[in-house]
C-alpha cells in the first residue's frame, strides 16, 4: 500500500431494518478513512425503496462521514425486500463493491373491535 493512500473502512458491514407499512426511516452508515490521502467514493442502487446522496463523498485522511440512508416502504407489500447499496472509490484496495440491505415490512396489524349489532327483524320473522 502507498503511504500516501486512503483506506477505506465501513462501520457496518450491512444495513437492516423493519418497518411498518407506509413508514419512512432513516439510518447513518459510518464511513471512515484511515488513510493519509483523501478517499473519494460514490454510491448507488438499483432499489427504489432506498434514497441517499448520489453525488461525491470526500473524506479527509483519518475523518469519518455519517452517511445517511433512507427507506422507504410507502407502496411496498409486507415481507422482506433485499437489495444492495453498491460504491466504487479511489482505495485501490476497496475500489468498489457492495453492502448488502435488508428491509422487513410487517403485515398490517388489523384488529376490529364490536361496540354494537344492528338487526332488524320483520314482523313474524326471526333473529338468528
Amino acid at each position: 500500500m502507498s503511504p500516501q493512500a486512503p483506506q477505506l473502512f465501513f462501520g457496518s458491514t450491512e444495513l437492516s431494518d423493519s418497518l411498518n407499512p407506509g413508514d419512512i426511516i432513516q439510518e447513518t452508515l459510518r464511513i471512515y478513512n484511515n488513510g493519509t490521502e483523501v478517499l473519494r467514493l460514490r454510491f448507488s442502487s438499483a432499489e427504489s425503496w432506498l434514497s441517499f446522496a448520489t453525488s461525491q463523498q470526500n473524506i479527509d485522511p483519518l475523518d469519518s462521514l455519517d452517511f445517511v440512508v433512507t427507506y422507504n416502504s410507502v407502496g411496498l407489500v409486507p415481507g422482506t425486500h433485499v437489495g444492495s447499496l453498491n460504491y466504487v472509490s479511489n482505495d485501490s484496495h476497496y475500489g468498489g463493491g457492495s453492502i448488502p440491505v435488508m428491509m422487513h415490512i410487517y403485515a398490517p396489524d388489523i384488529s376490529l373491535s364490536l361496540t354494537a349489532i344492528n338487526c332488524s327483524v320483520p314482523v313474524g320473522g326471526e333473529a338468528s
